[in-house]
């Protein structure tokens, strides 16, 4: 049986530390495969909405796709694009209400502006307009459910910032995780996911947040996947997304589900 094995402790929920989670499946989501590279993947807390990017090395440009479905047990439906790919657009994160992608703009290194893309009546996207940007040059941004804190990458490795309410710019709290990016954050700001190299192996790890540092910051072992990166996990604090090689290609993979 496949299962997400931690070296130390177990992954912890949002609300209270849970007991080690039984993990009925690690899985590709086959329906989403291309042989371009499937990326970054963010997933709504009823499971039934997903964005990712799709980078092809043909063409040196990604796009951000988003896909429905039904329900949580159902296959993702058609995938439609989200943004128009005019240059790198990667990184998506999606409001709980559908109605939201943020994404990130730029070259893919140092990453560039948040853009924000708000869906319209017909269902397709409007204009994107820049947020967030008091952070400055980003990769991968995560939000706690509430959205009042953010993690990201940045040229020296993961940041976190926190704002008082959702009118208030952020303002950066804690950067002093180096050798880091592609973080994700769980729903109460405690634990910290990212991968600790660009290239593979990736080196999926955990961190504990501390005061204004991190702690106990130690590997992440899936049964079942060699190797993964740009982790997404879901506000019960075990179910994990991440992007894993099948074959040649990045794909989108579900962990703890």
């Amino acid at each position: 049986m496949a299962a997400l094995r931690l070296a130390a402790i177990a992954l912890t929920g949002c609300l209270a530390e849970p007991s080690p989670p039984s993990c009925p499946a690690t899985r590709p989501l086959t329906e989403l495969d291309t042989p371009a590279e499937d990326m970054s993947p963010w997933m709504s807390e009823d499971r039934r909405w997903i964005l990712f990017h799709r980078f092809d090395r043909t063409t040196n440009k990604s796009i951000v796709f988003e896909a429905r479905r039904n329900s949580a047990t159902d296959a993702f439906d058609t995938v439609v694009p989200v943004t128009q790919g005019i240059d790198l657009d990667f990184d998506p994160v999606g409001s709980e209400d559908g109605n939201t992608v943020w994404y990130v703009e730029g070259d893919g290194t140092l990453g560039d502006n948040i853009l924000a893309v708000q869906r319209k009546p017909d269902g397709t996207f409007g204009p994107p307009m820049q947020a967030f940007a008091e952070l400055g040059p980003v990769l991968h941004p995560r939000f706690t459910r509430d959205q009042l804190t953010i993690v990201y990458g940045y040229p020296a490795g993961v940041a976190i910032a926190t704002r008082p309410d959702l009118a208030t710019p952020f303002t950066t709290e804690v950067a002093t995780l180096g050798n880091a990016r592609e973080p994700t954050i769980t729903a109460d700001g405690a634990t910290v996911y990212f991968q600790a190299a660009v290239d593979p192996p990736y080196m999926l790890q955990q961190a504990d947040r501390s005061g204004t540092g991190f702690t106990n910051v130690h590997p992440v072992v899936i049964d079942g996947l060699d190797d993964a990166g740009w982790p997404s996990i879901q506000s019960d604090g075990k179910t994990l997304l991440v992007s894993a090689l099948t074959g040649t290609s990045l794909d989108v993979w579900i962990v703890c589900e």
